[in-house]
């Protein structure tokens, strides 16, 4: 049997793995934690601290009708670096308010995105758009937040945006949207200003590969 002897205090796993050819691969992983703190120093987690190893798909909610948290990390072949997201907007000083501008950068990658409280859908001059948001204080931001999901007109096909399916606004008819949620999180150089499947969706997390 495949074993490992870790000598190290990070989490370590291991698995066979198929690649495409057909051709077995034992694949060993070994995860180190880091703290970041707020002087922007980093240094290693404490050993009870480590995270393990993700084996499998872990969901915000529902699996397959949430969005990703973490995706197994127990894979043949990893050509790049993954810069994940898993956060929440905050308020400047606590104080609400009705929108905050948040984003990362790695290096010369950089993701940027608009945060919005709660707002629907209402009719405005002939037009379906996105009320006032109101002020607000944290926000997760996930895709179940941003544009897309599934269209609330049973009769048209097809049902989802599979851009997002998990997420808000997609429709195929406006007045069938008409006092739902509208979504939160936005390209700051594609604002949602009207329902139009055009709209695009954004967030920082995981995009699912189903």
């Amino acid at each position: 049997m495949l074993q490992i002897s870790n000598l190290t205090p990070y989490a370590t796993d291991r698995a066979i793995a198929i690649d495409p050819s057909g051709a077995q691969i034992w694949v060993v992983v070994i995860k180190a934690t880091f703290m970041l703190s707020e002087d922007g120093s980093v240094s290693p987690a404490a050993e009870d601290d480590q995270e393990p190893v993700c084996a499998a798909p872990e969901y915000f909610g529902e699996p397959g009708c949430s969005s990703l948290r973490r995706e197994s990390e127990l894979v043949y072949a990893h050509p790049g670096t993954d810069v994940i997201v898993n956060a929440s907007a905050y308020a400047p000083n606590g104080k609400p308010c009705p929108e905050v501008l948040v984003g990362v950068r790695v290096g010369p990658v950089r993701k940027l995105l608009r945060v919005l409280s709660e707002r629907r859908w209402r009719r405005r001059f002939g037009r379906v758009v996105p009320s006032a948001p109101e002020p607000f204080t944290t926000m997760p931001i996930r895709y179940e937040r941003a544009y897309g999901g599934t269209s609330p007109d049973a009769r048209a096909t097809p049902e989802m945006d599979p851009r997002n399916p998990v997420g808000r606004g997609f429709h195929h008819r406006p007045e069938a949207i008409l006092d739902r949620p509208a979504p939160n999180l936005e390209d700051p150089d594609r604002p949602i200003k009207s329902a139009h499947p055009s709209s695009q969706p954004a967030g920082l997390g995981i995009i699912a590969p189903w």
